[in-house]
């Protein structure tokens, strides 16, 4: 069969399933919303379009013979859906199912399905999920260096543990796979749910967060799902419940471990039926809202005492975040700290901007943070209201437990590390202050290694205001090593860039972001009188 043409047909889909009937119903609803459909009654049939034609969405029956005439299998769409997660992993697959199956659900989630939906099928049921699934199959979701630039603007940390939270969350983001994110207090459970709300296909509709423990118990209901005028004493009007008000979009239970045992039965039905009844109605409405939840506490443990339910747990914690607290991502507080800071003093238009001591930094670090970021936050804006001038002191924080004294200490080592840095010459190595410093080239990518390296380097020249000496104790190493590390990145770079326009000096030069002058002189004073050949 010969591949579909994408630019022919906006879009199509592959619609899988043994009975006749059902595939004429799928098709004649997805031909009302322009959308094309190529067929299959089998898994045979089925695993040949996928290897033969392209299509940008799949709806698949999980009961499905092998061949014609064969006999059923439950996870014949299992087949299906794991074929085409494997060969066409940015594909949305739709799955269909006869059984309100809790555990056969999750699993096919967890296999790679975008979404999922009973028989029998509604109009309005199907249209909320393809038109989901198209948004995101139309890639209306951000590139991936905006969306790389995104997620580290908002999960900031170089440490492996974020490295790894960025990962498992950027996985799960695209689908409609319920998430589960646990964290202490203060640690940005909220920022996480955002961040995954702003990655998916549902990034144009609302983000409704709820905060589950601050609802009053007997207001929970219909909070959630709205009421009828006179459904009872005091509902003088109809209301719209958060399941409405999220239409399309996400709804964020935050502190989900707090909502009354009673309501859990009814918010358990809403996520696995996708369908309300407001207070005082009759009437069932469909609601398409992906659910993402988040507590301090540990919810086995409450399943445990009796206080909440299993299979609501088992349906919201399809995929677990953890939230890591500071103490277990020490290394990331530099960083963290300096972005914060920056916010703040251009937000108070301060100039110059608010910097940190050396000792001011490593306090920070050797703090316990039981707040997390939330208390670091207000411990710098406190700092910030209260600071005589734009360097922070250890004194300046006013932690608890802190020494006042030790402070005579941090401003000697201060002048003294400012002395040291008039006398030493800096003739054989320009400051790297500029963003036209072939160190921060941002066209020119290292490997792993060596550019988690480099970004170490230029965080710590620019947290302390590209001070050699404080950058290198910041680092951990001498000025000399710090140079000595500086220099080799920068050869690599230069190789870099030479090898990808063989060796025109011009061409590198753009690329470098610095003009041909400035490249010549770095290549003398990185290889002095015998540079490389720059052949390639």
């Amino acid at each position: 069969m010969t591949k579909i043409e994408a630019k022919k047909i906006q879009s199509v889909c592959l619609i899988v399933d043994d009975e006749v009937d059902n595939l004429v119903v799928l098709e004649r609803t997805l031909k009302g919303l322009g959308i094309e459909c190529l067929k299959a009654s089998t898994v045979n049939e089925a695993l040949k379009l996928i290897a033969s034609a392209e299509f940008s969405l799949c709806i698949t029956d999980m009961q499905l013979p092998n061949t014609r005439g064969g006999a059923l299998r439950s996870d014949g769409g299992m087949d299906i859906i794991a074929n085409i997660h494997q060969k066409k992993p940015d594909l949305p697959i739709i799955a269909i199912t006869g059984f309100s199956d809790l555990e056969s659900t999750v699993q096919v989630l967890k296999l790679g399905a975008f979404d999922y939906t009973f028989k029998p099928i509604t109009v309005i049921t199907l249209r909320h999920i393809v038109n989901s699934a198209l948004r995101y199959s139309e890639s209306i979701l951000m590139k991936n260096v905006e969306k790389r630039e995104y997620i580290a603007n908002n999960l900031i940390g170089n440490s492996k543990i974020m490295r790894e939270l960025r990962s498992k969350l950027e996985t799960c983001a695209y689908t409609q796979i319920p998430v589960h994110i646990n964290g202490e207090s203060g640690t940005g459970k909220e920022v996480v749910a955002r961040v995954i709300h702003r990655l998916s296909s549902r990034a144009e509709k609302p983000f409704v967060p709820v905060n589950c423990s601050a609802i009053p118990s007997e207001l929970v209901e219909s909070e959630f799902f709205g009421h009828k005028k006179g459904s009872f004493s005091g509902a003088t009007q109809d209301k719209t419940g958060l399941f409405q008000a999220a239409e399309g979009g996400v709804l964020f239970l935050d502190e989900i471990g707090d909502l009354p045992f009673t309501v859990q039965a009814k918010l358990l039905r809403a996520i696995q039926e996708k369908k309300i009844r407001p207070l005082g109605s009759t009437q069932e409405i469909p609601v398409d809202v992906r659910i993402l939840s988040a507590t301090h506490q540990d919810l086995e443990e409450l399943v445990k005492i009796g206080s909440f339910r299993q299979d609501l747990l088992y349906r919201i914690k399809v995929v677990e975040l953890r939230v890591p607290p500071l103490r277990e991502r020490v290394e990331d507080i530099p960083l963290l700290a300096a972005k914060i800071l920056d916010r703040i003093s251009k937000e108070s238009n301060m100039v110059p901007p608010f910097q940190f001591s050396s000792n001011a930094l490593i306090t920070l670090q050797n703090y316990p943070f039981d707040g997390n970021v939330r208390e670091l936050q207000n411990i710098l804006e406190r700092t910030a209201t209260v600071c005589q001038s734009s360097r922070i002191s250890r004194k300046n924080l006013e932690l608890p437990g802190m020494e006042q004294d030790d402070d005579d200490c941090d401003a000697a080592e201060e002048e003294e590390l400012e002395t040291i840095e008039e006398i030493i010459s800096d003739n054989d190595e320009p400051p790297i202050d500029s963003k036209d410093d072939i160190l921060n080239a941002p066209n020119i990518k290292l490997n792993p290694e060596s550019e988690a390296e480099r970004a170490k380097i230029i965080i710590a020249l620019e947290q302390t205001g590209h001070n050699f000496s404080l950058a290198a104790k910041l680092l951990n190493m001498t000025r000399a090593t710090l140079r000595y590390r500086i220099k080799q990145i920068k050869k690599s770079i230069i190789l870099v860039a030479m090898a990808q326009v063989g060796g025109n000096f011009q061409m590198a030069a753009k690329i470098l972001g610095v003009s041909v002058a400035v490249l010549r002189e770095e290549i003398v004073r990185l290889w002095g009188d015998k540079p490389p050949k720059f052949k390639y």
